[in-house]
């Protein structure tokens, strides 16, 4: 606290704590010595404090000192309430949401079961000779593979009106090279799927969760099937060439972390909570991936289904509804 003066009188005194208040400035009277010493918490505050004291000492019956108690404990009984309900809306990773998880978060479970069945589907677990798993794989990817090698045109069936491409591949963990069962792919994606898609389900609700996860998979599709491997004259590393062989909901998954990344920093009453260990091991996991050290994966579609995530959480969505 820092000491801006003194007034002769508690009414006096009350007041001018109350005026200050009222200008944002946290202050309080104390008795000293048949005194009143005036204190204000913020150093910053202490010379604009000061200068306001000097015009009260001049004109304590001025019209803008009038009615400013009532003021005063009605900005207070607001800040109070505004950090009660920042309080209540602070999300702990492993209590909150997840209690009510199995209850709260249907589509994230949705999600999840169709990510586990459109995968199996897809992988040699159909057997490699399926007919049925090659019909999958093939209407679930982006596009046609033989369609595409005919065209050069990752977008031909897509313009041919087979608009589902732009968001099945999200669905599809198998190895587009090898055909096989991608269990850390979908082990990975699945986890934190449901840590960040519950998570927005469970405080924000099932339609916000749906519009991010749809504008996330088709903003990290769309880029990684079309990403060039040069811009200009500038060759880029073969980790951050675009490829019409992909699949995963890793885009997605980012596009969640950025999400409420951003939230948790621009509407600290939103219910969005991110620890920052786990900021750090997903910016670094993506970091490590782009170097190639860990083999083939789509870097465009991580990256950005990240950046359509981060601007879905800069528009402003309000607080947390009570319920979801």
């Amino acid at each position: 606290m820092r000491l801006v003066g003194q007034l002769p009188n508690e009414n006096d005194a009350q007041r001018f704590a109350a005026f200050l208040i009222t200008e944002g400035i946290t202050a309080h009277a104390e008795a000293d010595d048949g005194h009143w010493s005036m204190w204000v918490r913020e150093e910053d505050a202490t010379d604009r404090a000061k200068q306001e004291l000097e015009a009260f000492r001049s004109q304590p019956r001025d019209a803008r000192y009038q009615n400013v108690e009532r003021l005063a404990q009605e900005r207070l009984l607001q800040e109070h309430r505004q950090r009660e309900a920042a309080r209540k809306n602070i999300i702990e990773p492993s209590t909150d949401w997840k209690a009510g998880a199995p209850r709260r978060i249907p589509l994230t479970r949705t999600l999840v079961a169709m990510s586990i069945i459109a995968t199996i589907l897809a992988s040699t677990l159909m057997g490699r000779d399926s007919t049925l798993r090659e019909t999958v794989a093939e209407q679930l990817s982006f596009v046609n593979y033989p369609d595409y090698l005919e065209t050069q045109d990752p977008l031909v069936n897509i313009k041919q009106g087979e608009v589902w491409r732009l968001v099945t591949p999200a669905f599809v963990h198998a190895d587009p090279v090898a055909r096989g069962f991608g269990v850390f792919h979908i082990l990975f994606n699945m986890y934190w799927l449901v840590h960040f898609g519950g998570m927005i389900e469970d405080r924000r609700g099932s339609g916000l969760l749906a519009m991010v996860a749809l504008l996330t998979a088709i903003g990290s599709n769309v880029a990684q099937a079309t990403f060039p491997e040069a811009i200009g004259s500038i060759q880029l590393p073969a980790s951050l060439h675009g490829a019409v062989l992909f699949g995963g909901m890793s885009g997605v998954v980012y596009g969640l972390f950025g999400f409420v990344w951003i939230k948790s920093r621009t509407e600290p009453t939103s219910g969005l909570r991110i620890d920052p260990t786990t900021a750090v091991l997903l910016f670094g996991w993506l970091i490590l991936c782009v170097t190639g050290v860990v083999g083939p994966v789509a870097n465009i579609a991580h990256a950005a289904g990240l950046f359509v995530g981060i601007l879905m959480g800069l528009v402003p969505t309000g607080r947390a509804s009570a319920e979801s």
